[in-house]
């Protein structure tokens, strides 16, 4: 498992005590050595014996990146321990610090939506909800993702139904049912070793954590963090950033962690144009063709585009040797990654571009291409406003980009192409003595 990987399962795993703390395991002591109470959990969560074998057998480096995840608030003398302690404030700036809410519960960002002014009558009421503490569920999602809608004042924020507290009490009371299933499944870690372990990891914490809050209100601390950000969400955004910190530096060693105005970061974001004109590309024809139906091949089209971002914004990271947690987003005929400002990153997203773009036409023509965009960020563009200004330049990119695709592969369009046309599709080439091409023929399964 290379560096990268090592620094991003520190990432993922930085703040999993605050998990083991809330299902009521380990053990309170002095944590002078870790500055932070829920780190000195995250380095019991390591040592549990439910646990360590396990990780020692998945991963060889394992107490390494124990002292990597632990020491994140208070870094030992080393890169990647530095990196990992910038990552989590620039990852921890999402954070409301206006707002508070003592309740130990993920609330819905939806509760921000609002057509209306806020009201300052102290008898209006507003809504807003919470997530039960539950592991994803694709087979009930109706009873998983959905918030449970809890009514207060506008102004002082009372519960408008007392009895509500005992209701939200109890579901507080799941975290160590919730630990419980989630020891369940972390089990499973014994089949993989290293990278495939590191992806077993990421997705059972995305089970178990997207219900978790990052942070919640301190009264002893003074913090006032409002918990509308995942615990899961932080800790893979703060994988990113540390993995782009540390290969920027291995590029620019000069490069001081403090300096907050060089733009180290790279926003990239490619899309798929013409999904829809694809999928429906499609008609019912003549022809004696075992396994030939219309709906069949509509899914089969509608799972191709959909399954294409994963698997391009993969292969781009694994030409970086990076993890899945440089993946921001993907889905919707498009993928976002935050990648390090580098040479060597640029160059591979050009070739990137210059091989799909290829691809793209020879097997279909203009129906299908790739447009994309990218924009550079500083460490200031994580903060405030600045980053809406990113994402700004970021989709202007991409526009520009849309106004002139495939500009170089215009004039090759359909030049070798023999007479015959699929009947299907009726754009793509075929061969004499067929009815329909490659493409029809492999997506209707």
């Amino acid at each position: 498992m290379n560096s990268y990987y090592k620094i991003a399962l520190a990432g993922l795993l930085h703040d999993i005590g605050k998990f083991y703390q809330r299902a009521g395991k380990g053990k309170e002591q002095p944590y002078q050595e870790f500055k932070y109470q829920h780190a000195l959990f995250t380095h019991q969560w390591f040592e549990d014996p439910e646990i360590k074998p396990s990780l020692s057998k998945a991963f060889n480096n394992i107490d390494e990146i124990k002292n990597l995840a632990a020491r994140h608030h208070n870094p030992e003398d080393s890169l990647e321990s530095k990196v990992l302690q910038k990552a989590d404030h620039l990852s921890s700036e999402e954070r409301e610090k206006e707002k508070e809410d003592e309740f130990n519960l993920l609330h819905t960002v939806f509760e921000r939506v609002s057509f209306i002014e806020d009201s300052k009558k102290e008898d209006d009421l507003e809504f807003w909800g919470y997530y039960k503490l539950k592991p994803l569920d694709f087979e009930n999602l109706e009873d998983t993702i959905f918030p449970v809608v809890i009514q207060r004042t506008a102004k002082t924020g009372k519960l408008a139904n007392p009895s509500d507290e005992n209701k939200i009490k109890e579901e507080e009371s799941k975290y160590p049912e919730l630990y419980k299933q989630f020891l369940e499944d972390f089990k499973k870690i014994n089949y993989f070793k290293e990278e495939q372990a590191f992806n077993f990891i990421y997705y059972l914490l995305q089970k178990y954590l997207w219900c978790v809050p990052a942070s919640k209100y301190d009264k002893e601390r003074g913090s006032r963090h409002y918990p509308d950000i995942s615990l899961f969400d932080h800790s893979r955004v703060l994988s990113a950033i540390a993995v782009c910190l540390y290969d920027y530096n291995q590029e620019k060693p000069q490069y001081d962690l403090n300096n907050e105005k060089e733009k180290i970061f790279l926003l990239y974001e490619a899309e798929i144009s013409g999904i829809q004109k694809f999928i429906y590309k499609v008609s019912k024809i003549d022809v004696e063709k075992e396994g030939f139906s219309v709906p069949k091949e509509l899914r089969g089209r509608s799972f191709f585009v959909s399954i294409l971002p994963e698997l391009l914004s993969r292969y781009i990271l694994n030409k970086l040797d990076y993890p899945i947690t440089n993946i921001l987003y993907s889905g919707g005929g498009k993928f976002q990654l935050l990648l390090p400002n580098t040479e060597k990153v640029k160059d591979i997203l050009k070739e990137f571009k210059d091989e799909l773009s290829k691809y793209l036409h020879e097997e279909f023509h203009l129906d299908l291409s790739i447009v994309s965009g990218q924009a550079e960020l500083s460490q200031e563009h994580l903060k405030g406003d600045k980053l809406r200004e990113a994402i700004t330049n970021l989709q202007i990119s991409i526009d520009e980009d849309k106004k002139r695709k495939v500009k170089e592969l215009l004039t090759k369009d359909f030049e070798t192409d023999g007479p015959y046309i699929c009947k299907s599709c009726k754009s793509l080439p075929r061969e004499k003595e067929k009815d329909i091409c490659k493409w029809c023929d492999t997506l209707i399964g």
